[in-house]
């Protein structure tokens, strides 16, 4: 439950940024195209992140979803928004 529920904020997060980069650089122009990329970089970007996700869950070799879920780690669940807004900086970083 709470991977699906840190799945759909992901997935908002990702999806809403690109979105809002393109009305600001383009406002005038809802264009076919300009949707087509927000969405196809918005993609990309969430599956970097569940990729590098996945990736620091096997180098912790932690099962991160027992201590969250299960054990209600407070800890694990801040280092984990650490380790999201991280992520999420360098994903933004390498589609600009």
């Amino acid at each position: 439950l709470m991977f699906k529920q840190v799945r759909n904020w992901v997935a908002f997060c990702l999806l809403a940024v690109p979105m809002m980069q393109a009305q600001s650089t383009a406002a005038d122009d809802l264009s076919g195209a300009a949707i087509a990329s927000t969405l196809i970089y918005g993609l990309i970007g969430l599956v970097l992140f569940m990729a590098g996700y996945v990736l620091f869950d096997k180098v912790l070799k932690l099962d991160l979803r027992k201590e969250l879920a299960v054990d209600q780690n407070t800890s694990i669940g801040v280092m984990m928004a650490g380790v999201f807004i991280g992520i999420g900086i360098i994903i933004a970083a390498a589609m600009k």
